[in-house]
Parts: structure tokens; sequence; C-alpha cells
């Protein structure tokens, strides 16, 4: 009796996520074609050819589902750079950014339609406030750095991070997360200039 729950549970569970990942999927479809504010519950439900009922038996409205969408990649982001904290010093930066863009590459429509135009600026803001608590904890011990020149740093950092991730995302990532990860990592310890005239 109690393995054919379980089997039932398993087959239940399966079918959970089917069923939200094909909400998800047809989420980001609408999402890149208008804001949030325009699309519909049965716009939605239409799109992927399930019931509404179904729908609401896990979000409230379309806000509730990209709301808990984000609170799940919010989750798995933070416990991903907490895993990166516990790297040795010389392998954080690099590891931590192929952890970082290997999930993006996971999740690229959905991460392409967020940072787009019809995407959740709050959200952004929020993951950029992250990164950056993260960034502060050991950026002025290992660099030796006011708090003023931190902002600055980060700030330099934080954008040029966000540019090639948009570049590589337009380029439907057709770069290997790994040589991505690579060429962030050198545009932050060694800057660009320097680096340009070492290849030359």
């Amino acid at each position: 009796m109690e393995e054919r729950r379980a089997a039932v549970g398993k087959r239940e569970d399966r079918r959970v996520r089917r069923t939200r990942a094909l909400l998800e999927q047809g989420l980001v479809q609408l999402l890149e074609k208008k804001p949030i504010r325009e699309i519909t519950v049965r716009e939605l439900t239409n799109l992927i050819d399930i019931n509404r009922g179904t729908f609401y038996l896990y979000y409230r409205d379309i806000y509730d589902m990209v709301e808990k969408i984000e609170e799940e990649y919010y989750r798995r982001l933070v416990e991903m750079l907490d895993a990166a904290r516990e790297e040795k010093e010389d392998k954080r930066i690099r590891n931590g950014l192929q952890d970082f863009f290997v999930f993006i590459r996971e999740n690229k429509d959905l991460c392409r339609v967020f940072l787009g135009e019809n995407g959740d600026e709050a959200f952004l803001q929020k993951i950029l406030l992250l990164i950056k608590e993260k960034c502060r904890e050991q950026w002025p011990k290992t660099l030796n750095i006011s708090d003023e020149e931190f902002e600055y740093r980060y700030s330099f950092a934080a954008s040029g991070i966000l540019g090639i991730v948009r570049y590589w995302l337009s380029a439907d990532c057709d770069q290997p997360a790994e040589k991505v990860a690579l060429l962030a990592e050198r545009c932050i310890m060694r800057g660009i200039i320097p680096h340009l005239k070492k290849e030359a």
C-alpha cells in the first residue's frame, strides 16, 4: 500500500512540474511580445491548452505567478552565491562566475524576457543588490579599499557583467558558459585595456 501511494505521489509530482513548466514557457512566449499588465490568465491558458481552473490551482493571477517564479529563481541564486563563498579565495570569482553563467544558459528564455523591455526592473535591482551585498562581504577585505571605492568598483563590474549577459542572451547563448565566464573574469580582474594590450 505504501509503495502504491509513493508511486501515485511521484506521478502527481511529475504532473505538477510538467504543468508549471508549460505555464512558465507560455508566460515567456507572451512576455516576448507584451508587458505583464496586458497578459491575462485566459490568454495564457489558451496558448498552452489547459483549463483556467488548473492555473488557479497554483497561482492567484499572472502577477502572483511572476512573483513566485522570481522567488524561486532568487532562492536558487542565493544558494549559488553562498556555495561560491565557500570556495578557496583564488577560485571564488572564477567558479562563481561559471556557476552564474551556467544558471543563465539553463534558464535563457526566462532570463531573456526578465532582462528585456517587458521584464521586471524591480526584480533585476533586487538581484543586483543581493550580489552587491555578497561582494561587500569580501571585496573591501581582499582589495583593501574604502567603502566609496567599493561603490565605484562594484558599479563598474555590475554594469559590465549585465552587459555581457544581455549580449550573450541576444546571441542565444551561442558561446559556452565557461568561455563567457572566463571573459567576464578577465574584465573584472584585469580591466579591458590591459587585456587588449597583452593580446596585441
